[in-house]
């Protein structure tokens, strides 16, 4: 007979932070069934404690008692409830120190980040439009949105548009930045220049790219670059696909400073000697010149 979903709400459970740890043996639940507790290991409860998780394992309900959202089994269920319905990051990796809600969340990040270990992806959803392959349909629905140049999901705060809603949340990220909302202890630094980062992925690309071998190779001359391969094939082929709006030159790229130098506007100033500059390309040379003059 399958309890009540009522039996097991929030006032039975009141959350605690604590992690319970078993001994080495095996424990027999009410509902009948065993399970082997290696010594020294936790069980993952989540914000439960041990006694209400087994309560919980005993009811046997499909139901979560913190959402009421019903799954197709009690152990799905309370896999939902230890990797959803968690307050803290009681996780730590150990080699980047990153936090994760979930043990199996951890483990995941350790063989997919650092151990290079990747799922097999079966890319049986193809783009009607440039017929690229994806593993799943919500993939491919958010990759059509790209060529009808549909931006449906906004950032609340500043409006800008995404495609995705995971781009935007790492968007969002930034913002969180700015406020002081993000601790530095949840970020990632470059061990080479110190530069932070907001993902993990982020700082291995800037890694690999910036202070590595990593760089496109251009089919058409050879030249190895480091920076935007389709503003360099721009070169070859002499298109001019940005305009100014002001002055109705057409550029190949830096279309923003351009307008900057049209408006008169001089945003870097130099804290050393006042002098303020256009661009940044011309900014950095002249600090880098103040620093030879020392």
């Amino acid at each position: 007979m399958e309890s009540s979903s009522s039996d097991i709400n929030k006032q039975t459970f009141p959350k605690t932070s604590k992690t319970s740890t078993s001994e080495n043996e095996n424990h027999k639940p009410s509902c009948g069934n065993s399970f082997m507790v290696h010594k020294n290991q936790p069980i993952d409860t989540g914000d439960f404690s041990l006694e209400q998780w087994r309560q919980l394992v005993a009811e046997k309900t499909k139901l979560c008692p913190v959402c009421n959202k019903e799954y197709a089994t009690p152990v799905t269920m309370r896999k939902h409830l230890r990797e959803v319905h968690v307050s803290k990051k009681k996780f730590k990796c150990d080699l980047c120190q990153k936090q994760f809600k979930a043990s199996r969340s951890l483990q995941c990040h350790k063989q997919f980040v650092h151990l290079g270990v990747h799922k097999p992806k079966f890319l049986n959803m193809e783009c009607d439009y440039c017929s690229r392959k994806f593993p799943s349909k919500n993939e491919v629905t958010n990759h059509i949105k790209s060529h009808m140049g549909v931006r449906d999901i906004l950032c609340p705060i500043c409006k800008k548009g995404f495609i995705a809603l995971k781009h935007m949340k790492t968007h969002l990220k930034k913002h969180m930045w700015k406020a002081g909302e993000i601790p530095l202890e949840d970020t990632y630094l470059c061990d080479l220049c110190s530069k932070v980062f907001l993902e993990h992925k982020d700082m291995i690309r800037h890694r690999e790219w910036v202070h590595g071998d990593k760089c496109h190779v251009c089919k058409v001359c050879g030249a190895k670059i480091k920076g935007n391969m389709k503003r360099h094939m721009l070169s070859h082929t002499g298109e001019k696909p940005f305009c100014c709006d002001i002055c109705g030159k057409s550029l190949k790229g830096n279309l923003k400073a351009h307008i900057l130098r049209c408006q008169g506007e001089r945003p870097y100033k130099c804290d050393v000697c006042g002098s303020s500059f256009k661009d940044k390309k011309h900014f950095s040379v002249h600090i880098r010149n103040h620093g030879e003059d020392k």
